[in-house]
């Protein structure tokens, strides 16, 4: 603790490069890389179903911890474990249930059972 204390305390060792080159890589890597991530994100959420999406979202963080844990052998604490074990529960409780006969739907055959707005009171 001390030593983080002195570091502080100089400050020349806790800033970061200045310049244009690192700017330009600042503004790439917080706009760029982001406004692709979040526009593939929202061009999925059109072309999939709720439950699909919701899925997808909640799986997010599991599967960015999980990348962690693998590529960069970093340790995860209980907290993320109960978390992400929480995650994944909630995830198969969304799972569809049969009806009693066994036949569920397919996605075709409950879009023509929904009422329509025409067929409203």
């Amino acid at each position: 603790m001390p030593q983080l204390r002195r570091r502080i305390a100089r400050r020349d060792e806790l800033q970061a490069p200045g310049g244009a080159a690192s700017l330009t890589s600042l503004l790439y890597l917080g706009m760029a890389t982001m406004a692709l991530a979040y526009g593939l994100l929202y061009d999925g959420l059109r072309t999939t179903s709720g439950s699909t999406a919701t899925a997808a979202t909640l799986l997010e963080p599991v599967s960015a911890a999980l990348l962690a844990v693998i590529l960069l052998n970093e340790r995860l604490a209980w907290p993320a474990l109960v978390g992400g074990t929480m995650i994944l529960a909630a995830v198969a409780s969304l799972r569809p249930t049969s009806s009693k006969s066994g036949h569920r739907p397919s996605r075709g055959e409950a879009e023509h059972r929904l009422p329509h707005v025409a067929d409203a009171p």
